[in-house]
């Protein structure tokens, strides 16, 4: 065989690994139908939690509040045990988030859950299978599993956190939408948020204030960072640089209910399908001895095992390697090695 011709011999292709996708287009068809397959697993969870009776949940508190300022009453005027209001807290979520439940508001309560909690679902699915798959695991976390369970907005403020264009989501929940933003922020996110509070102040301009003063009334929402266990989490400071740490820092110290719901976003700190596989399965076995009904109880201990716990495990694994902002490295630059960690123009320098 001559030169010429060894040349023009078509080269064999290399052999396709097990399950790879070979094109964009079937990898859009494995997207679609993958977050169409957690979609209905999503729905179909929650209409069978809240039936044959609707499960009493925290998602009663923005929809009956919803219904009854649609109705003309002062959401933040309502006293527990005091008709119209058969609730035992006051309203503690700002008018933003009663403005966002009104597309659901109209339904009856426990199709608005089923409505509620698969949109989320359908959103985030999306947003997180954008380039792998892996990510759709959070719907097998106990974070979700209990924020369907309750009709909480962790889904939806996760997706906040992902997409700076929702940023407005964030306002439904303000402690733990600030913590979400240090994920990543961007400019969108303050802008939209900033807009829907605005409209909400344009609607009823006294809610600031009563909102504020009923938050005096809220009990059982701690820092983790003042909780059990819970100074260790300030180690995630040696990872200062990575995206992860800021945002396991910053919740750390925003208070919450440490009931798993409110650690969903805790899943972000994942960067490989092993440590979103880790990271769930630990959760779930946890939570699987929280659910024993000699151990049902408040679930702070619990949630900070399963969720705080490994979340600081799998920051502190990682080199302190990431950008920041040209005046604080400067401002660092004197500092020692481990605590100044290390820039992208300097690690790819080195490597």
């Amino acid at each position: 065989m001559t030169d010429s011709e060894r040349t023009t011999l078509p080269r064999t292709p290399p052999a396709a690994k097990p399950w790879s996708i070979t094109s964009a287009y079937s990898r859009q068809r494995a997207r679609w139908a993958l977050v169409v397959l957690a979609t209905c697993a999503v729905g179909a969870f929650t209409w069978h939690i809240t039936h044959p009776a609707f499960w009493p949940a925290d998602f009663q508190f923005y929809y009956l509040a919803t219904r009854l300022w649609s109705q003309g009453v002062d959401p933040f005027a309502l006293r527990p045990f005091t008709p119209p209001w058969p609730l035992s807290d006051r309203v503690f979520y700002p008018l933003p988030t009663l403005i966002l439940m009104a597309p659901v508001a109209w339904l009856r309560i426990d199709v608005a859950q089923v409505v509620f909690v698969t949109a989320a679902a359908a959103f985030l699915a999306w947003r997180l299978s954008r380039d792998a798959f892996w990510p759709l695991l959070i719907f097998a976390s106990p974070g979700f599993l209990f924020a369907a369970v309750t009709g909480q907005w962790a889904p939806w403020i996760t997706l906040g956190a992902l997409a700076p264009s929702a940023g407005f989501l964030l306002v439904t929940k303000p402690t733990l939408g600030l913590a979400c933003w240090c994920y990543r922020p961007s400019r969108w996110h303050v802008v939209t948020a900033v807009a829907i509070t605005l409209v909400s102040v344009a609607l009823v301009p006294s809610w600031p204030l009563a909102w504020l003063d009923n938050l005096h009334e809220v009990r059982g929402h701690p820092a983790p960072i003042t909780y059990q266990w819970g100074p260790l989490l300030a180690f995630a400071a040696l990872r200062w640089r990575t995206r992860e740490a800021r945002l396991l820092l910053a919740m750390a110290f925003v208070p919450q209910l440490l009931f798993f719901y409110d650690q969903l976003p805790l899943f972000l700190v994942c960067r490989t399908r092993g440590e979103a596989l880790a990271f769930i399965g630990w959760g779930m076995g946890v939570m699987m001895v929280y659910l024993i009904p000699a151990f049902v109880g408040f679930g702070g201990p619990w949630a900070m095992v399963a969720c705080y716990l490994p979340a600081l495990l799998i920051v502190l694994r990682r080199p302190n390697e990431g950008p920041a902002p040209a005046w604080i490295e400067q401002w660092i630059l004197n500092w020692p090695q481990w605590l100044r960690g290390a820039s992208l123009s300097e690690v790819s320098t080195v490597r």
